[in-house]
């Protein structure tokens, strides 16, 4: 079983308590992390996050545009570089990486999701929904 599997029960919880859509949950849930990791990735123009509705794992990616010329390295990545992995790779292609700490961003996230949620969804009293 995961270790973020109560997030998950959370999430079907809230959802029927509140009669709120589970990806609607899901995407203001991944919108904070994105939100937490440009702050810790200042560099970084093109951030994903996707929670996984089945384990509950977050993974947190960026991605670089193939350029022939890196003038900005947290954002470009050489073609010929890419080329090593994908011959057919053009400049503007865009290639993704992935945050190995994407989970560890996660939780320290919590807390202000926990906050962010109960001011404007408050679950009931005495609830830890995390």
């Amino acid at each position: 079983m995961s270790s973020n599997s109560g997030l998950l029960d959370a999430i079907v919880e809230l959802s029927h308590e509140r009669g709120l859509d589970q990806d609607t949950i899901i995407e203001a849930i991944e919108d904070a992390i994105v939100g937490a990791a440009y702050k810790k990735y200042k560099d970084y123009r093109n951030i994903e996050a996707v929670l996984s509705k089945k384990s509950g794992e977050v993974e947190l990616m960026y991605f670089k545009t193939v350029v022939e010329q890196v003038n900005d390295p947290h954002n470009e990545i050489l073609l010929d570089e890419v080329r090593q992995y994908d011959p057919e790779a053009e400049p503007g292609d865009e290639v993704e990486f992935e945050k190995p700490n994407a989970n560890r961003s996660w939780k320290n996230t919590k807390k202000r999701l926990a906050r962010l949620f109960m001011d404007r969804l408050p679950v009931s009293s005495g609830d830890e929904w995390w």
